[in-house]
């Protein structure tokens, strides 16, 4: 399509079309340099940690584990 110079075709019963995509964005700098209002920031909790340190019967009052039970289907 791309040779040719065709931009769209219409099936009888399939359309095809293409369509530029936006240019890639390449950052020349580390992201630390980058200006604050052009970064994300997120925090996400470590869930996998927390379970051990709930199940090492540690007393701490910002987490627990829920008392209800989930299952998951396995299907061999």
């Amino acid at each position: 399509m791309l040779r040719s110079d065709v931009k769209k075709i219409d099936g009888t019963t399939v359309k095809i079309g293409l369509r530029k995509k936006q240019p890639q964005i390449l950052i020349n700098v580390p992201t630390e340099e980058l200006p604050a209002e052009y970064l994300n920031v997120t925090y996400k909790a470590n869930l996998t940690e927390i379970r051990k340190l709930l199940k090492s019967d540690s007393d701490i009052s910002w987490a627990s584990l829920s008392e209800s039970h989930e299952y998951s289907v396995t299907i061999r």
